[in-house]
């Protein structure tokens, strides 16, 4: 199995940070790729300094067996997150 991935962080220290992400995996052969943002912090609960995360990522594989048919040889999705960013 190879794996290759790579998180590239686009301007550290701004108030926002973007960053972007990619994968492949060989032998299950499939792939990704997104990006997001992280927040610095933004507010303080109990003094824990809590920040925002957005990210998109988009998922490239084979096709699954399902056993029902399928068009096309490969599957795809797309996937929106968010979140709190706890930083201790």
């Amino acid at each position: 199995m190879v794996v290759v991935r790579r998180r590239l962080r686009q301007i550290p220290g701004e108030k926002a940070n973007g960053w972007t992400i990619i994968r492949a995996r060989y032998k299950h052969g499939h792939v990704f790729f997104g990006g997001g943002v992280d927040t610095r912090t933004v507010l303080q609960v109990f003094r824990i300094p809590i920040g925002f995360r957005a990210e998109v990522r988009d998922f490239y594989s084979g096709s699954p067996n399902y056993n029902q048919p399928v068009r096309g040889s490969l599957q795809n999705n797309v996937v929106f997150t968010g979140g709190l960013l706890i930083k201790f």
